[in-house]
């Protein structure tokens, strides 16, 4: 099974106002978050705030505009002085392009300027997350939560770091305080879910993940985990073709959902509508020879040996090169399927 089963960093939840979008709806989110940017460079933040909710608009899961508006707000509210806020937004520009000593020299000349300011701490945090330093993330998002003890966005930071570094009871005794202080928190509680999973705990992530789902009807990642548990541990066949359905519902052009729905078919004896998942999934992902064998032996078990040996084939020849290993194991089954060809 693939199961995306990744924490994520996601910070402050913040709430947009409604408003027209605008004219040219072929512009996107990077291109209002690149128009912010300018903006805040010349000191401009109502327009650049502007700028940053349409972003989210477009694309409400786009980090970057949904941190920059927040300091954005922090200067229209006189928490953040104005430089500040330039260097700020200009870090988490660098952070975008994984600029990472960029970055930290932006957030550090913030926190020398504003010493007491929690987010620019939570900022370094993430990015000593991203560049491989989880302790002294760790050291990061313990200063941010000395200055605002009710970020529920940090105490999420912090938990997901915990768990990287395998302190999986510390990850979720901090989701669990996120959550306390926000229980609409959707990302807590899925990233609660991907710490359950890795402590064996699957029926406490199962439901973290529908309590995700009721927040947000639309979040496949949960749908996705979910529905590889359900087929997994809970051997609930049924359920777990209904999230892989809806995954494909929200993204049709998610392969790993094709490929696990296409899992549980061949499981619950579908054969045919396995095989159309898993050439759907090389259809969406021709890199990956993984849906190449599971077709090939989705078709060996139906008897259809021709498809089988073309499929097989298909690998070696697309393989050979990058994935040789992937290769040499359909050379054998070819191999082998001549020698009962022979009736050896």
């Amino acid at each position: 099974m693939r199961r995306i089963v990744v924490l994520i960093l996601a910070l402050w939840c913040i709430c947009l106002q409604a408003g027209p979008l605008p004219a040219d709806p072929a512009e996107s989110p990077e291109d209002y978050f690149t128009r912010g940017f300018t903006l805040v460079l010349d000191q401009d933040f109502p327009q650049a705030r502007s700028m940053f909710e349409y972003a989210l608009k477009l694309n409400r899961d786009f980090i970057p505009a949904r941190l920059a508006l927040d300091a954005v707000k922090d200067v229209i509210n006189q928490q953040l002085t104005a430089q500040a806020g330039a260097d700020l937004v200009k870090g988490i520009d660098y952070a975008h392009q994984a600029a990472w000593e960029e970055a930290l020299q932006e957030f550090d000349r913030v926190a020398r300027a504003q010493p007491r300011y929690a987010r620019v701490y939570a900022l370094r945090g993430n990015v000593y997350v991203l560049k491989g330093d989880a302790k002294q993330a760790i050291t990061e998002y313990n200063r941010a939560l000395e200055i605002n003890p009710s970020s529920a966005g940090t105490y999420n930071d912090r938990g997901i770091t915990y768990a990287t570094l395998g302190e999986f009871d510390l990850a979720t005794a901090d989701l669990d305080r996120a959550l306390r202080i926000d229980p609409t928190y959707k990302m807590a509680y899925l990233n609660r879910a991907h710490a359950y999973v890795r402590m064996g705990r699957f029926d406490d992530a199962i439901a973290d993940y529908g309590r995700a789902l009721e927040i947000d009807p639309e979040l496949s990642e949960a749908y996705l985990n979910r529905g590889d548990l359900l087929f997994s541990q809970k051997s609930r066949y049924a359920e777990a073709i209904s999230d892989f359905s809806r995954v494909i519902e929200l993204s049709p052009k998610n392969a790993d959902a094709y490929y696990n729905r296409g899992l549980v078919h061949a499981a619950s004896g579908n054969y045919e509508s396995a095989l159309n998942d898993f050439t759907m999934t090389m259809v969406l992902n021709p890199a990956d020879p993984e849906a190449y064998f599971a077709k090939a032996a989705m078709c060996e078990q139906t008897g259809d040996k021709q498809t089988a040996v073309e499929t097989y084939k298909k690998i070696v020849q697309f393989f050979a090169a990058d994935q040789p290993d992937a290769a040499r194991k359909a050379q054998e089954r070819l191999f082998l399927l001549d020698r009962q060809g022979e009736g050896r």
